[in-house]
């Protein structure tokens, strides 16, 4: 990179999406000295099999793990705390929260959620990545938030994870432990899963591998 530091904006629906999808990317940015800021749109709450848990516990528990995540990774985070299996019911709110961040951290890039992916089962994720792209839109238009909110901006690239059509691939051989340690975090999600570490490292290998890359992620990338 030449110039000023790019900044880089990645929203999630779940406190763990960002770095699943991108934690490697996220490393590689931030050795490149990009700032980098998360915001994580729903609390977590439904994020555990104990039917005893309480769902007020199990959000502060997973908001506190994002937070040493990203912590880990050197990366801001928010939170938009929309209830967790249920971001389709606040997607306009979600849409206008976003753009409010697009608007507030004016990223060069945006990265979340590809809304258009087959088969994609969970509701939030769809709505996630819907939100976002209605949210720039909404951002780069001079009143699309109404009087007093922050400055139109328009992020240059639009990066879409979790997609059947990746036309970009980042190499994320040197940022792949980082990238698992940020995961470790999430301690109440990957805890109780064997092997998680060897799965995901082999997911980003066979990512890579086609590709000449040790380690991979994919994205659909969109000049905006």
């Amino acid at each position: 990179m030449t110039g000023a530091p790019l900044r880089i904006l990645l929203v999630g629906a779940h406190p763990d999406d960002c770095e699943l999808y991108a934690g490697g990317t996220i490393a590689s940015w931030r050795a490149e000295g990009a700032r980098v800021d998360l915001l994580v749109l729903t609390d977590g709450r439904l994020g555990s099999a104990d039917p005893a848990a309480a769902p007020g516990e199990i959000a502060r528990l997973r908001a506190g793990e994002a937070e040493a995540a990203a912590r880990g990774l050197g990366a801001g985070i928010r939170f938009g705390g929309f209830p967790d299996g249920a971001l389709a019911d606040s997607r306009r709110e979600a849409t206008l929260l976003v753009a409010r961040a697009i608007r507030e951290l004016r990223p060069d890039v945006l990265a979340s959620h590809d809304p258009w992916r087959t088969y994609e089962l969970h509701p939030d994720h769809r709505a996630c990545g819907s939100a976002v792209c209605d949210g720039m839109i909404a951002a780069r238009e001079a009143h699309g938030l109404g009087p007093g909110s922050p400055p139109a901006h328009r992020p240059a690239e639009l990066w879409l994870w979790g997609t059947d059509h990746p036309n970009h691939f980042v190499d994320v051989s040197a940022g792949l432990e980082r990238k698992l340690d940020a995961l470790a975090s999430h301690a109440s999600q990957f805890s109780d899963v064997a092997g998680w570490r060897e799965r995901v490292a082999g997911w980003n290998a066979r990512i890579g591998a086609e590709r000449g890359m040790r380690a991979a992620e994919a994205f659909r990338r969109i000049l905006a």
